[in-house]
C-alpha cells in the first residue's frame, strides 16, 4: 500500500472522514497529534486507542522521493509494508491501521521502522490499547519543598510536577504561578505537550510564600481539568495546602487562552 504526503489541512479533513475519534468534544478544526519519527525518546511506547496513527518525518536530504515504512509484530513478523511519498522538509501522514491489517492485538507491542537515505533506522514502538474508561483526565500536583523560607531573608525553592491519568492523550499542559492575590504572574506561563499519561516536567519556584501554582490540562478530546496549590506560611511554620477549584474567579484567567 502506498501513502502520499499531504498538507496539514488535508490531513485534518481526512481524519474526520475516515473515522470518528472517541471524543465528546471533537471539532472539525482539531489538529491531530503527530508522532515525530526523528525524535522518538528511547523507551517510549506510543499507545494507539482509535486505530489512527499520525506520524511526522523531517526529510533532511530530499534525494529520494519515497521511503519504506514497515510495521513488525512482537514476533518480528511484518504486518504492514508501506511505500511513503515524501519531500524535503516536514512530511505528515495519517494512517488507518484497520486498512493495513486485521489482526491487531490489544496490549501487544508493534514496531514501526523506516530507513533514511544515509542508512539510519528510525524505530517507533506502538501499543494498541482500548479506548480510555475515564473520559475526563484526572490531574494531581505533586509538591516537593526543597527549601521553604518564610521571610524575605531566607531562600526558598519548591518543585512542582503534575500527574495525569485518564482522558485521551496527548495532553496540553499549562502552568501558572500567581501572586497571593492571583492578579499577576510571578513567572512567564509555561506550556508543554505530554504524549502519554503520566508525569509532566518539573516547575521550580524560588519565590518566598505566599503564592499559587495552577495546573491546567486539556486532553486530545478538549476535556479540561485543573488543580491549584497555595503555598503559605502560618504560625511560624511552613504550610502547604492543596485545594481543587471548580473555577478560578480571577480576570487573569478569563483571557488565559490568549496568553502565549
Amino acid at each position: 500500500m502506498k501513502y502520499k504526503e499531504i498538507n496539514l489541512f488535508l490531513v485534518v479533513a481526512l481524519v474526520w472522514s475516515l473515522t470518528s475519534l472517541p471524543c465528546q468534544a471533537q471539532t472539525r478544526d482539531k489538529i491531530p497529534y503527530y508522532i515525530n519519527l526523528n525524535n522518538i525518546a528511547e523507551g517510549t511506547i506510543h499507545e494507539i486507542s482509535d486505530q489512527q496513527l499520525h506520524i511526522e518525518y523531517n526529510d533532511a536530504y530530499g534525494t529520494a522521493k519515497e521511503f519504506l515504512f514497515k510495521i513488525y509484530d512482537w514476533k518480528r513478523h511484518i504486518v504492514a509494508n508501506l511505500q511513503m511519498d515524501k519531500s524535503l522538509g516536514i512530511n505528515n501522514y495519517t494512517i488507518n491501521l484497520d486498512d493495513l491489517y486485521s489482526g491487531w492485538e490489544l496490549d501487544k507491542i508493534y514496531m514501526g521502522e523506516l530507513k533514511n537515505e544515509e542508512g539510519a533506522i528510525y524505530k517507533l514502538p506502538l501499543r494498541i490499547v482500548s479506548p480510555p474508561k475515564m473520559k475526563d483526565p484526572v490531574v494531581d500536583i505533586v509538591v516537593n519543598p526543597v527549601q521553604v523560607g518564610c521571610d524575605d531573608l531566607s531562600p526558598s525553592l519548591v518543585e512542582f510536577y503534575g500527574n495525569i491519568t485518564g482522558g485521551k492523550a496527548p495532553y496540553t499542559v499549562n502552568w501558572y504561578v500567581l501572586n497571593n492575590s492571583r492578579t499577576d504572574f510571578l513567572y512567564q506561563p509555561k506550556e508543554e505537550i505530554i504524549a502519554l499519561a503520566g508525569k509532566t516536567s518539573l516547575v521550580r519556584v524560588d519565590k518566598n510564600p505566599e503564592y499559587y501554582v495552577v495546573l491546567y490540562v486539556k486532553d486530545a478530546c478538549g476535556n479540561e481539568q485543573k488543580k491549584i496549590v497555595n503555598l503559605v506560611c502560618g504560625d511560624s511554620r511552613k504550610k502547604i495546602n492543596s485545594v481543587f477549584l471548580e473555577e478560578l474567579n480571577s480576570p487573569l484567567f478569563k483571557s488565559r487562552n490568549s496568553i502565549k
